[in-house]
């Protein structure tokens, strides 16, 4: 018997979609609050957060999802074609790596070895994005991708 208040077998399989849209919609509020700062993002930590509330799957769609809407009504105007792909595959990829750390993370608590996982976990996502965005950029543009890569290493 379930506990009063408790959500029915058949309120259950909504938990999971509703999530993903929170986390989707909390992903591109978070690309918008910051859009005014150079460098400064928090749509990848919504997908990572993703990730590891909902795994592997759900974590990269809910992050896919909020690159796109975001990336698609930019302040700053949509992307080449290659470009938005890479910049949803990007933080995908982020709400994917979060369901894969989450396991190390959880079991370390709030410790030192678990922002180190966490800072590790930064490091690496940003640099796929960047190589990700760069190729975009490449494929979109039309540029040399050696004055891209000169470029990039700022």
């Amino acid at each position: 018997m379930d506990a009063p208040g408790a959500p029915t077998p058949r309120e259950r399989p909504v938990r999971q979609p509703v999530l993903l849209g929170l986390f989707a919609g909390a992903g591109i509020a978070a690309g918008y609050l910051l859009a005014g700062v150079p460098g400064v993002e928090l749509m990848t930590l919504v997908a990572v957060l993703a990730g590891i509330a909902l795994g592997p799957a759900r974590g990269a769609l809910a992050g896919g999802i909020a690159e796109a809407v975001y990336s698609v009504g930019s302040p700053y105007g949509i992307a080449a074609p290659p470009l938005l792909a890479a910049q949803v595959a990007g933080v995908a990829l982020a709400g994917a790596l979060g369901a894969l750390v989450a396991p190390v993370l959880l079991r370390a608590g709030r410790t030192p070895r678990a922002a180190a996982v966490a800072g590790v976990l930064g490091a690496l996502t940003a640099l796929a994005f960047d190589i990700l965005t760069n190729l975009g950029i490449v494929a979109g543009y039309g540029l040399d991708w050696r004055a891209v890569a000169v470029g990039a290493l700022g």
